[in-house]
């Protein structure tokens, strides 16, 4: 059962699933539970400022039911909270004032790059456990 409340999706914080004739119960994970733990590695100063932001924006949101519906969600709330279009920007990195809070040169600066290729697919790859298809 999918209840809307503005444009966000409430579901049940369980569902009941039968799976080989016995009854178990399937605790929904939030979206945000993807983002713990953060990972050691970034590619430019501003990426763990996005990732928060990111973690922020997602906050109260259930998982998907299905990984296109996770992969969707993920890159369109980059695009919204990065403010570019991860999928055909050309531009290796950018720079976001909003995520400027470290000293350094590439203070603010969120790398793209790093996040087609390592961060995004994290995310995906955690989430890919959490659901059954």
């Amino acid at each position: 059962m999918l209840v809307w409340r503005g444009a966000q999706p409430i579901r049940p914080a369980g569902l009941l699933r039968l799976d080989a004739g016995r009854a178990s119960l399937d605790v929904m994970k939030l979206v945000t539970d993807l983002f713990d733990p953060e990972p050691l590695q970034w590619g430019l100063r501003g990426d763990p400022w996005a990732w928060r932001a990111l973690r922020e924006h997602l906050s109260g949101m259930y998982l998907p039911p299905s990984m296109g519906e996770v992969e969707m969600l993920l890159y369109a709330s980059f695009d919204r909270v990065v403010g570019v279009e991860l999928a055909t920007e050309p531009a290796p990195w950018v720079y976001r004032d909003e995520f400027a809070n470290d000293p350094g040169l590439s203070s603010g600066n969120v790398h793209l790059e790093t996040w087609r290729s390592t961060l995004l697919p994290l995310l995906i790859d955690r989430a890919s456990s959490e659901i059954r298809e």
